[in-house]
Formats: C-alpha cells, sequence, structure tokens
C-alpha cells in the first residue's frame, strides 16, 4: 500500500535492464497477492453462506450414503480417519466430517484463483491492448473486457499506441518511417525506446503503472469476489430447500457482497479512468506518460528509433534516402573540416592556458569524440559508431581510450580475459593484423573475429588503422635521447551497419577519418608515444 505514495526503488544505482527486472518481479508478487485476496474474500463469504451448518458435512454425508463404493473405500482405508470424526452412541452409525471436502474445494479455489491471476493479466496483454485502440480491424473483444473502462483507458494511454499521435503532429513530408494507429510496429519501436531510455524515467514510468495495475486488481478482486458468491448465496439457499432445512434469508452474506460492490464502486470513483474526468492513479499515470513524452531525454531516443531508423529499409525521408549522393559529398566534406577546425582552436587554447601535463588523455578523448560525432552528423544519425585507441604493452594490445556507444558501456574492453586471449599481437582480431601488418584493416560480419556472440549483434563492420610513424620523424627522436616505435597504436571504429567499413568503402572511409588519426598521432608523439 505504501507504494501508492513513494516510489520504493531508488534508481541512482541502477541501470536501465536492473530496473526493469526489480519491477517484473514486483508485478508478479502482486498479481500472486491479490490472487490470494481475492481467494480469501470468497472463502469469506462461502463461511457466510451456511453460518448455521456445514454445507461441506451435508454434501459429504449425503454422498456416502448414496454409495456403497465410497463408504468401503472410506471404511477400509487411512481416509476413514480424515471423513469420519467419530460414532453415535451406540457406536454402529459413524459421524462423517465435512472438513476435508471444504479444505479440497478451497485448495481448487486458491489454485484456480492463482493461475487466473498469473495468466489473464489485461494490462499486460499486448495484444488485447492492441486490438482495443485497432477498432477499424473489427476484432471481437472478450465480453468482460468490453465492460472495464480501466483496460481501455490503459490501452489508449500506452505508450506504444501513443506513438503514432506523435507522427501526426510531425510535419516532416514523405517520412518513411511514419507510425499509423494500426501499425504493427508500433511494439518494437516501443521497445527499442524503452531499452535506451534513462533508468530513472524507466523507474517513473514503471512505478506509475504498477499503481495502475494495483488499483485496477484490488477493484477486480471485489467485483470478481462479489461476481462469485452471488451463485454460491443461491446454491446454499438450494441446498436447503433440497435437504428440508429451513431457508434463511442469510442477511449476512447478502450485507457481504453488498459490500465487496460498494467498495468497487468507492475504488472507480476516486480513481476514474475517464479520458475527460481523469482521476486519482489513473490521472496520474497519463500524466507521467505527457511528461515523459515532453522529455529530452525521449526526443532523443524517439528521433533515432523512430525518425531515423533502419537507414536502408525505411529512410528517414525517401528523397533524402540517399546520403552518399554527389550534393551531399560537398557539405560532408564541410562537415568534417568544421569539426577539424574546432579541435585545432581548442588545442590552441589548451596550449596557451595551460601547461601540458604528460600522459594526459583528455586530449587524446577529445579528439575521438569530436570523430565520433563527425560520423553522427553526416550520417545523420542514423548509424551508431564507437571507437577505441589501442597501445602496446609487451606482448598483448590494451585500450587507452575508448569512446563507446551511447548509453551502452563498453564492456568488451573492460574485461582482462577478453584482453589477455583475444588481444594478443600474434592472434587474428582486427586490430591484431593491423598491427601485425602494419596496415589498415576493413572487416565486415564474415571476416570478424568476435570476441562472444553478442557482438554480432551491434558489431557488424570496422575498421583498424595503425598510427605509423614517417621514418624522418622516428630518425630525428634518437638525436634526443628519445625512442618511437614504427607503430603507436591502433584505432578501431565500429558500427551496427553492414557495409559502411567495409573493403569497397575504405577509400571514402579514410577520407573522413585520416584527418583526425593524423591529429591523434601528433598527439601521442606529444604526450604518450615517445621512451626515456
Amino acid at each position: 500500500m505504501i507504494s501508492l505514495f513513494k516510489n520504493p526503488i531508488n534508481s541512482e544505482s541502477l541501470n536501465n535492464f536492473q530496473v526493469r527486472k526489480i519491477w517484473d518481479n514486483k508485478k508478479f508478487v502482486l498479481r500472486f497477492s491479490f490472487a490470494i485476496f481475492t481467494s480469501l474474500l470468497i472463502i469469506i463469504g462461502a463461511e457466510l453462506s451456511s453460518p448455521n451448518y456445514s454445507a461441506t458435512t451435508l454434501i459429504t454425508e449425503k454422498l456416502v450414503e448414496n454409495s456403497e463404493t465410497l463408504k468401503l473405500v472410506i471404511k477400509n482405508n487411512w481416509l476413514e480417519n480424515i471423513f469420519i470424526e467419530g460414532f453415535d452412541s451406540n457406536k454402529a452409525l459413524p459421524i462423517y466430517s465435512g472438513d476435508p471436502l471444504k479444505l479440497f474445494i478451497f485448495l481448487c479455489l486458491i489454485i484456480f484463483t492463482s493461475l487466473h491471476f498469473l495468466s489473464n493479466d489485461p494490462l499486460s496483454n499486448g495484444e488485447l491492448l492492441r486490438n482495443i485502440v485497432n477498432k477499424e480491424k473489427n476484432c471481437h473483444l472478450p465480453v468482460i473486457y468490453k465492460l472495464m473502462d480501466e483496460v481501455h483507458y490503459y490501452a489508449r494511454h500506452l505508450p506504444s499506441n501513443k506513438l503514432p499521435n506523435i507522427c501526426e503532429k510531425c510535419i516532416t513530408e514523405e517520412c518513411g518511417n511514419r507510425l499509423l494507429i494500426n501499425d504493427d510496429n508500433k511494439s518494437y519501436r516501443w521497445n527499442s525506446i524503452f531499452a535506451e531510455l534513462p533508468a530513472s524515467k524507466i523507474n517513473d514510468l514503471l512505478w506509475f503503472t504498477y499503481k495502475c495495475r494495483y488499483i485496477f486488481l484490488l477493484r477486480y478482486s471485489v467485483w470478481i469476489s462479489a461476481t462469485a458468491l452471488i451463485p454460491i448465496y443461491m446454491i446454499a439457499r438450494l441446498l436447503e430447500w433440497k435437504l428440508n432445512k429451513n431457508v434463511d434469508t442469510n442477511e449476512s452474506l447478502m450485507l457481504y457482497i453488498l459490500l465487496l460492490m460498494g467498495t468497487g464502486i468507492i475504488i472507480g470513483l476516486f480513481n476514474s479512468a475517464n479520458d475527460e474526468n481523469n482521476r486519482g492513479i489513473w490521472g496520474q499515470f497519463s500524466e507521467n506518460i505527457n511528461n515523459l513524452f515532453e522529455s529530452t531525454e525521449f526526443k532523443k531516443v524517439y528521433i533515432s528509433n523512430v525518425c531515423k531508423h533502419d537507414e536502408e529499409d525505411n529512410a528517414f525521408t525517401k528523397k533524402n534516402s540517399d546520403i552518399r549522393t554527389p550534393s551531399n559529398e560537398i557539405q560532408r566534406l564541410i562537415t568534417i573540416m568544421d569539426f577539424l577546425d574546432n579541435i585545432v582552436k581548442q588545442k590552441v587554447k589548451q596550449i596557451l592556458t595551460s601547461n601540458k601535463i604528460l600522459g594526459d588523455r583528455n586530449s587524446l578523448r577529445s579528439i575521438l569524440m569530436a570523430m565520433i560525432e563527425m560520423l553522427h552528423v553526416i550520417n545523420q544519425e542514423k548509424i551508431r559508431f564507437r571507437c577505441a585507441l589501442f597501445v602496446k604493452r609487451q606482448s598483448h594490445l590494451i585500450p587507452l581510450v575508448d569512446i563507446p556507444f551511447d548509453g551502452q558501456p563498453f564492456l568488451t574492453l573492460k574485461s582482462k580475459e577478453h584482453i589477455e586471449k583475444k588481444l594478443l599481437i600474434d592472434k587474428d582480431s582486427v586490430a591484431s593484423r593491423a598491427w601485425k601488418t602494419e596496415s589498415i584493416i576493413s572487416a565486415d560480419k564474415t571476416t570478424i573475429n568476435y570476441f562472444h556472440n553478442k557482438q554480432e549483434k551491434y558489431l557488424k563492420s570496422m575498421i583498424a588503422i595503425p598510427l605509423l610513424i614517417d621514418n624522418d620523424i622516428q630518425n630525428s627522436t634518437t638525436t634526443n635521447d628519445r625512442h618511437l616505435d614504427k607503430t603507436i597504436g591502433i584505432i578501431t571504429i565500429d558500427c551496427d551497419n553492414d557495409n559502411y567499413f567495409s573493403d569497397k568503402n575504405q577509400s571514402a572511409n579514410l577520407i573522413e577519418i585520416t584527418p583526425f588519426i593524423n591529429r591523434i598521432i601528433l598527439e601521442m608523439i606529444y604526450s604518450f608515444a615517445w621512451k626515456k
């Protein structure tokens, strides 16, 4: 109950996946808890159905009286200790107990209710929620869901179902990625966005979703309990009539059923699932979705996963689908020069305003970040890029600086095992081959030696460029009692596009990258590469 007023999860030290895992566990516990709660409500009502006698005892007696087989089974079996409570004063006739039958019925009720709640959560039924919104498909919804305003409200405000609303407001013409209300790709696009949102945004969204599920299951529990107790009430009265008992109106059970129904009505009044007059938890959920859609974090991942999704199959705009047209090459060159000019300006400012600290990696990181940003810009942010700078330490290549994908750490380079086993100079990694041959290596999925299987999903092409020192520069350092190796490092750049760094595009890649490589060589000589 406290979770309705305060978020129980502190997401500051958690990542996206960890937050989702915690809330998934909470969702399971919530479903199971309300299954037990509903079972208890029905059990209480069942006990009230026959306050003056035991219905299960009467049923047991009738069954045994009308079946000689049951009499023999109970008499000649361990069941005698369970079903026979005792004997009459003459010890001739057994007195049967209905408690075993009652416990069996209650156990079946708990199992059935648990299975129902765990497997039939409409707020987690993606197909149901899509069909509610896709009215033009004329989908036949179960009658029970047609009566649930909360489910319809939740479906209308579900983030995946609201994505087309953003596309409707977009003024971009001929967009190949525009989502429609009945588009089956809505869920796929939303899952991609959801995976890239910050943990704090995910935590807030899942908290409000949890509260919606809590209120829905609470109201659903009292309604389904009241509905189940109505036939129980009628069966109890019919049983009394059949067994010649005095038919009792049983006001206690009637009041209990009315209490449950009244509770459901009150919950609905304080938590209205109505678009024009929403209140309580449902209104908070809608407001949270609207705030999320207005956040800069959402807009950034929405653009990358919807507007600019899949540059080959669905171009951002059809008329601009080919980003390497001759008219665009001039703009690409201008962009590259702008980034290089900015690097030079920043370096001049650094030299004029601060003392150089040998071994400082910040300058190298700034150059690599500028290069990655340049690649994003000239490719309209349709392709993800990352890079790493390796240097030699004994028989291994070790990462000196790395620039990972946004929101996705470079975990491979943090693994000591991968470095020791995969980045040996004499191994067949792309970086090792470039070092050994002192030549540029372009590779795609067919020629990349992956460190682990997961890399195949995002590392689809790459290029490794050795940082080679001219002979004149190498010889000039010897006069100062310093020495430079021929190869002072390896730059690797990879992306999630199959062809960008393929062999056929190597010349075009080098036009874009080489100016930055030269700047990195200069910085390496200035800070890292020389040895005394």
